[in-house]
């Protein structure tokens, strides 16, 4: 009976250890240990596709550049993202009706890449993104994180 119970030890000891190689695998397949300059590239990416307001623009750029169809960033990402640079947005927009009174005519207006590379350099972006290293690190099946928004891909 006893070498039963060592053997069944064993045996979930090595399963957990194929579950922990093919987390690392997967991890690897999708650049995990890349994960903070890819936050990062999102927050440009949705500060920039929102910045113009336009859903003409949206829908030609998301048509016409597949860098921003990006599932870590969709799935994984954009729910904490979106809140934040909705108020980039709004602060944008504030931007634009300061600028009528305060700049010649022919610079009235927004300025919505520099605003967003700005913000894709600030401090504000880096702290937000360290508060998502224990939601990242939490992540046990990236693929599946993946599916729940695009069953697609």
């Amino acid at each position: 009976m006893r070498i039963f119970k060592v053997l069944i030890f064993i045996l979930i000891i090595s399963a957990c250890n194929q579950s922990k190689s093919e987390l690392i695998e997967e991890r690897k397949s999708w650049e995990f240990d890349k994960w903070e300059s890819k936050f990062k590239d999102r927050a440009l990416c949705l500060c920039l596709l929102e910045g113009y307001e336009n859903e003409e623009i949206k829908s030609y750029i998301l048509k016409n550049d597949k860098s921003y169809y990006d599932g870590i960033g969709i799935a994984i990402f954009d729910p904490t993202l979106k809140p934040i640079i909705q108020k980039e947005i709004a602060q944008i927009r504030q931007d634009s009706i300061e600028s009528i009174k305060n700049v010649p005519e022919h610079l009235v207006g927004k300025r919505i890449f520099n605003h967003c590379m700005e913000f894709y350099k600030s401090e504000k972006l880096d702290s937000i993104l360290k508060k998502e290293i224990p939601k990242w690190n939490e992540i046990n099946n990236i693929q599946s994180e993946v599916w729940k928004h695009i069953p697609t891909y």
